[in-house]
């Protein structure tokens, strides 16, 4: 299962990547409740993949920005799912 990871704008800059695919099994569960042990088929979210991502793009930490997910922009704590489209937005100003 795979979910693609768009960059935008300074995003893509800062990073050096304007997309990369990831495997959900690769992005560590890191948001759930840790009054248990994880459930067998747990999904990651928005705030998971996020806080993986900072891991490999520490630039990003400091950075303020939005995460949609295929297109919609969701609470972080929405699962990821195989195919999954997810865009990074800098903030945008426009008329």
């Amino acid at each position: 299962m795979s979910v693609k990871v768009l960059f935008f704008g300074q995003l893509a800059e800062l990073t050096g990547v304007s997309s990369l695919s990831l495997s959900t099994s690769d992005i560590p569960l890191t948001t759930h409740n840790s009054a248990g042990p994880e459930p067998a088929d747990a999904s990651p979210t928005l705030a998971d993949l996020q806080a993986s991502l900072v891991q490999s793009f520490p630039a990003l930490k400091d950075q303020h920005y939005r995460m949609t997910l295929n297109l919609e922009f969701l609470p972080e704590s929405a699962a990821l799912q195989a195919g999954d489209e997810v865009a990074l937005v800098p903030p945008y100003a426009g008329g």
